[in-house]
């Protein structure tokens, strides 16, 4: 914080403490979902209640700033994302150019601390106010410096610049510190999450250096990170080959989870006729790897081999049973042979039949298979209103109303929960003067939508939820103006 002369300020110090926070909590990920907006929130409070003004991620810098966070995750290198945050919450002030060419001066001076000198050039690159030639010759300086952090700094100025030096990849591809190959393993896979399915510019160049340290790298997180890129890449996946070599070096249970996993969201192609690798993993000791295995199975197998592979769902743990139809169903839910054998393998067993209504249910069309299974859970006393309320609403919508009351006697009624009675109202018409004789057995239509978030909250999905409640209050207008027009008439 030299450059800025402003050691000792409170509010450099409130800042530096803003930016902290925001990079531990990210790291630290508590919750499944929402931990950005929830920390993006509590930095700027603590800003504002320090009197400074909140900043603000713009579309220009949201690449950038996730990125950062990454290189902070993977490295414990914060420096990138002080200068993302600190740029965003510069760049609006006054006095902004005039600090730009305080920095330009600055970075000029051989004798200053390296980082420092990546501090101003990462402003410096936001801007677009540094030369190629000033880029690469501090690149080399901070590359060539002894500490590890200095490094770091010059692969995250070769990130945010895409100016690549190939020399300083193929070091620090080999460099003794982890933190610095996994940096180098970002760079080449294009960004920090690897999360893209096309190649990078580097990505084929480099494709034997990544293989190797997925193969023979000695720390797993790294090589986990080797494999990860591999898998996930189209063109340059991973071969039987690459993933024989990596089974057979002794393979530790995070490197192997990486691989199952990265081999469940790789090209299918790629991996349908490595099944005989992966079928061991099915019987290993950790409930994480027979999991990860499952999935694999459930997703690159052929489809008449996985009962057999699988086997009898009642053998498998129930977290075992949980990746299988959180894979199976959503994927194969119309065929014919893979909805046998799930809704065969649900019968009687809570927790499978749990997993198999939420997925069903959030389908569109449902395979006639699963008649059977979901009227066992209408009329068995085994499960609870909120599995019948589930049972009631994918059956009501693959038969309709008539369906559920001809063959279940099932009816609106008061005596139903608010649950049940918002699953038969979603399949009901109701619009027609028949229909509303019906539907006016309910006093007051409110209790419809109560129902509604009753049956919605067993619903992970945010997605399936709204739109739920927005069929509920769409029907529930349908019955109110049908009401309104009988009371009339």
């Amino acid at each position: 914080m030299k450059l800025l002369n402003l050691n000792g300020d409170s509010k450099l110090d409130a800042f530096l403490k803003a930016v902290d926070f925001h990079a531990s909590y990210v790291h630290l990920h508590p919750f499944e979902d929402g931990n950005g907006r929830t920390v993006r929130l509590l930095a700027n409070y603590f800003l504002v209640r320090n009197g400074m003004p909140m900043f603000t991620i713009t579309e220009e810098l949201k690449e950038l700033y996730f990125d950062s966070l990454g290189a902070y995750h993977l490295s414990d290198y914060l420096l990138g994302f002080t200068s993302i945050l600190l740029y965003s919450y510069l760049k609006y002030a006054p006095s902004f150019h005039t600090f730009l060419d305080s920095l330009k001066t600055k970075r000029s001076n051989p004798a200053l601390d390296p980082t420092a000198l990546a501090f101003a050039d990462s402003m410096l690159i936001y801007t677009g106010s540094i030369s190629m030639v000033e880029l690469r010759q501090d690149v080399k300086r901070l590359y060539d410096s002894e500490d590890a952090t200095s490094k770091q700094s010059a692969l995250w100025l070769m990130r945010i610049s895409g100016d690549f030096k190939t020399d300083i990849l193929d070091a620090a591809l080999k460099y003794e510190n982890p933190k610095i190959r996994s940096m180098s393993l970002a760079i080449l896979s294009g960004n920090y999450k690897f999360d893209r399915y096309e190649d990078s510019p580097l990505l084929k160049d480099y494709s034997d250096s990544i293989q190797r340290i997925a193969v023979a790298d000695k720390d797993p997180e790294v090589s986990a990170m080797a494999v990860r890129i591999l898998g996930r890449n189209k063109k340059s996946g991973l071969s039987k080959n690459i993933i024989k070599n990596i089974l057979s070096d002794g393979i530790d249970e995070r490197r192997l989870l990486q691989l199952l996993k990265a081999m469940q969201n790789g090209p299918m192609q790629e991996y349908a006729d490595c099944m005989d690798l992966v079928l061991p993993f099915l019987k290993h000791e950790s409930s994480d790897v027979r999991a990860a295995a499952c999935a694999v199975v459930s997703r690159h197998a052929q489809e008449d081999d996985i009962p057999s592979y699988i086997g009898d769902m009642a053998d498998l743990d129930d977290f075992t049973k949980q990746a299988v139809i959180k894979r199976l169903a959503p994927m194969r839910i119309n065929s014919n042979q893979i909805a046998r054998w799930l809704a065969s393998n649900a019968a009687d067993q809570k927790t499978t039949m749990d997993l198999l209504l939420y997925n069903l249910a959030a389908q569109d069309k449902v395979s006639e298979v699963y008649t059977e299974t979901l009227g066992s859970v209408i009329e068995s006393k085994t499960y609870d209103e909120q599995e019948r309320s589930y049972a009631i609403y994918i059956l009501g919508k693959m038969k309709g109303y008539d369906y559920l009351h001809k063959k279940y006697g099932i009816t609106l009624n008061k005596n139903n929960t608010t649950a049940e009675n918002t699953a038969i109202f979603l399949s009901y018409p109701g619009t027609g003067k028949t229909d509303t004789k019906n539907l006016l057995n309910i006093e007051d239509g409110s209790v419809l939508a109560v129902g509604a978030l009753e049956v919605s909250r067993l619903i992970d999905s945010n997605s399936f939820g709204k739109h739920f409640l927005l069929l509920c209050r769409e029907r529930l207008e349908n019955w109110r103006s049908a009401t309104q027009h009988s009371q009339a008439e």
